[in-house]
């Protein structure tokens, strides 16, 4: 009896051992494949990185003017002194007539690098030796931490002032050097608060440019490389193949996983380079990690998916490309979700899984969120992922030979 279980044991492990090296050696010949097609090594290999260094040339390291909105709801002196001192700044561009949907509005659209909103009571709370400001910016523009930097120090240096003269008020005339050394020492107690709304991290602003990119070319090109299951079928590769000790299953898994390596491949390159030669600051190396293995499953299911229910590759290829790039767009691969409609938004949660992974990206590069705090991206990616894989196997296990 015990003879018996370990030659079954035994027979188990040698069936493994069998399906791991089929599954390797589909993957190797696959690749091996695509590697000799030309035009398919372009479309992968060299058509995103132009495109992405393109757009990157265009994107100034900082701007040279910010034209900066001041929203005041207070009319206090010191709220005056305040806009003073921004007007002051060297490369700012201040205009006080916005209200703060107008600001938000051509923030949005481009016409405005930022605003910053001075709250009621803002010159009474200063004096008090607290006082806060907020800065409406948009997280994708390279002005977002010059405006932050520049705001800071005018309100310090401001509050560094009001701090002086109050001491210097309260101690008279009598004792201006033990009051200068007081005020001093109650510096940091009139520290003034600085909310960014929009951005809470330094995260490049080409981080939405290489994120995008990086995931409109996972997806493209995997429903491209569809393309390559119909010629095989129709070449007579897998009949030929699955004539001999090979299960029509570990074909298809092995096929997959070609794909799958081929778009996370390419998607670790792009984030690299991003890193390398634009300076990107991914924030959190497992997000990262997480959305470009997810989204390669989603991408190989896809492509696996195509293949099977197209019979002709010049079809596959030219249904997958438009629907691609739809689906890219929607996603907020090419512009920020956030500027779209609402309506749209929820269409893009809905229609495509691009937008939670170009979400969970940038939450990563701008929010410093992690793996916990993006939960919900992720539970969405891996439903999108099994979908489209099972779908995937189903349909093509009916188109192989024999099926």
């Amino acid at each position: 009896m015990s003879d018996t279980r370990a030659l079954s044991r035994k027979n188990s492990r040698s069936r493994m051992i069998s399906r791991s090296r089929t599954v390797r050696t589909v993957v190797g010949n696959d690749l091996r494949r695509l590697s000799r097609d030309r035009l398919a090594l372009f479309f992968l290999a060299v058509l995103p990185f132009v495109l992405i260094i393109a757009i990157g040339s265009f994107i100034p390291a900082e701007d040279v003017d910010v034209v900066l909105a001041v929203v005041d709801h207070d009319g206090g002196a010191i709220a005056d002194e305040l806009v003073s001192a921004l007007e002051e700044t060297d490369g700012f561009d201040v205009d006080a007539s916005y209200g703060r949907r107008d600001a938000e509005r051509e923030i949005r659209i481009g016409r405005l690098n930022a605003a910053v909103l001075i709250p009621a009571g803002f010159s009474a709370d200063v004096e008090s030796g607290t006082g806060s400001v907020e800065i409406l910016v948009d997280p994708t523009s390279s002005s977002a931490m010059l405006v932050q930097t520049a705001l800071s120090e005018a309100i310090d240096d401001k509050g560094a002032v009001l701090t002086v003269e109050r001491e210097l008020e309260s101690a008279g005339s009598a004792a201006p050097l033990q009051a200068a050394d007081d005020a001093v020492d109650g510096l940091e107690e009139s520290e003034v608060d600085l909310e960014i709304l929009g951005t809470e991290s330094g995260g490049s602003n080409f981080a939405f440019v290489a994120g995008g990119q990086m995931i409109l070319f996972m997806f493209v090109n995997s429903l491209v490389a569809g393309a390559g299951f119909i010629e095989m079928r129709r070449l007579g590769i897998l009949g030929r193949a699955l004539a001999g000790p090979v299960d029509g299953g570990d074909m298809l898994l092995g096929l997959g996983m070609s794909r799958f390596v081929i778009a996370t491949s390419m998607a670790a390159v792009i984030a690299a380079m991003a890193v390398l030669v634009y300076g990107v600051d991914w924030g959190s190396l497992l997000v990262m990690a997480g959305v470009i293995g997810l989204f390669g499953l989603v991408a190989a299911g896809a492509s696996m998916l195509i293949g099977a229910v197209f019979d002709e590759p010049d079809a596959a290829v030219s249904f997958g490309i438009p629907v691609g790039l739809a689906m890219a767009a929607l996603g907020g691969c090419m512009f920020p979700l956030f500027l779209a409609p609402p309506a749209m938004q929820v269409a893009a949660k809905i229609l495509t899984p691009h937008a939670w992974a170009v979400d969970a990206i940038l939450g990563s590069a701008y929010d410093n969120d992690g793996i916990v705090d993006l939960w919900a991206n992720f539970a969405v990616l891996a439903v999108w992922a099994t979908v489209l894989l099972v779908a995937a196997r189903i349909l093509a296990r009916r188109r192989l030979p024999g099926g």
